[in-house]
């Protein structure tokens, strides 16, 4: 009631339900109108990826294993460095060398094998050592909007410095 009469298109959304809609007519008494959400059974992460093809896309159409870590799941784990940002990740591993320290493992390779960016420019090349590095260390945990790890074949879009992946901290 009260509003006022025409023909109206109701929506209504809901993350993990399909999205209802009705066409509803008001005349000058009202109308009732109901809306039935439906549950979806299988719920496709609409998460965007940048790293993975060097442009934005979907997380979904990417060819490559591909995980992200949003702000949210970031700030809930509270952070003392960038490299904890990547525990728990599915093929990374991150070696603490200290309490701010830390240098991530992606398909069991590290050092001048993983790739690390920031907003997409290298942190990291081929040149720097072969072993365990702190380079991530440097980037502030509080400034971190997203993380994106691409496990494999970055080298072919990086070079081989990304033979075992691309870790890119988006700020």
């Amino acid at each position: 009631s009260g509003v006022p009469p025409g023909r109206y298109r109701l929506r209504a959304t809901l993350a993990g339900y399909r999205r209802a809609e009705v066409d509803a007519v008001v005349s000058g008494e009202g109308v009732e109108v109901a809306l039935s959400l439906e549950p979806l059974l299988v719920r496709v992460a609409e998460a965007v990826t940048v790293t993975a093809q060097g442009e934005e896309r979907r997380a979904f159409d990417v060819p490559e294993s591909v995980s992200t870590m949003e702000a949210d799941e970031l700030s809930r784990d509270a952070l003392r460095s960038t490299p904890e940002a990547l525990q728990g990740v599915t093929g990374v591993f991150v070696q603490k060398t200290n309490h701010g320290g830390g240098s991530p493992f992606v398909r069991g390779l590290t050092g001048n094998q993983v790739l690390l960016m920031v907003d997409g420019v290298r942190l990291s090349n081929s040149t720097f050592r072969y072993g365990p590095n702190q380079y991530l260390n440097t980037v502030a945990p509080h400034s971190i909007e997203r993380v994106e790890v691409v496990r494999g074949s970055g080298s072919t879009l990086y070079g081989s410095d990304a033979i075992g992946g691309v870790v890119n901290v988006l700020s």
